[in-house]
């Protein structure tokens, strides 16, 4: 329990209400099972996706919790944890709302690297609310050049909140990070060149259009026209020697 709330995006209060309310459901049951000497040694997940749809009355009073966590499959690795879940192919339609409104988050001004996942950019952007925009840049350059490097061991989230609480405390000296931010403006001096040359290709082809258009551009054209003809009909004469 302790590392679903180092994983989840609330706090622990709020995590225990969640499953609280989730078992009462039926969409988790959690069993502790008894070794021969009488000891509990695991416990066990249930996590249950077909589940019947609430009353109006309980739709109103109840919240279900994201199960799909981002670090979540660090679980599974655990010796006091063992996970089984079952599966449907209709995920109850109360169920999915609650999933899309928290994927809904406000849109980022931070410039993620694409080691790291949606759910990931979410979490640390909240995380990262209180730091100011390059700060947070940074931390997020440092993240993606230590997953980049291989450094990251366990759940990226909880690494770069512990990169966040270092820059929070002053501590913070980009390392790995110097390499992601070098290589993202580059690529954004190129991204800029090539959009100054479209605006110059498409300003060239309004300028073309234009004078094209224009009637005495237009009689011009048909003069030349006109004389291109009369040169190919006129008769071929030979010259004489």
């Amino acid at each position: 329990m302790k590392a679903l709330i180092n994983q989840s995006l609330d706090g622990k209060d709020a995590t225990y209400a969640a499953l609280r309310e989730a078992k009462r459901l039926g969409y988790v049951a959690i069993r502790r099972r008894r070794g021969g000497d009488g000891r509990f040694t695991e416990v066990v997940w249930t996590i249950n996706w077909n589940v019947p749809p609430p009353s109006a009355q309980e739709s109103r009073a109840s919240y279900v919790p994201r199960v799909q966590n981002p670090c979540f499959q660090t679980l599974a690795g655990t010796t006091q944890a063992s996970i089984r879940e079952t599966r449907s192919e209709e995920v109850p339609e109360r169920l999915q709302q609650v999933v899309q409104s928290k994927e809904q988050q406000r849109s980022s001004l931070i410039e993620w690297e694409p080691c790291v996942t949606e759910l990931q950019k979410h979490a640390l952007e909240i995380n990262f609310r209180d730091l100011s925009l390059d700060l947070a840049q940074q931390v997020a350059d440092e993240l993606a050049g230590c997953i980049e490097l291989g450094q990251v061991k366990e759940c990226p989230i909880k690494y770069g909140k512990g990169i966040a609480k270092n820059a929070r405390g002053g501590g913070f000296t980009p390392k790995a990070g110097i390499a992601v931010m070098e290589r993202r403006k580059k690529r954004l001096t190129e991204e800029r060149v090539r959009e100054q040359r479209r605006a110059e290709e498409l300003a060239l082809r309004a300028k073309v259009a234009a004078q094209m258009a224009d009637p005495a551009t237009q009689q011009r054209i048909r003069a030349m026209q006109k004389a291109v003809r009369d040169v190919v009909r006129e008769p071929h004469v030979p010259v004489s020697r």
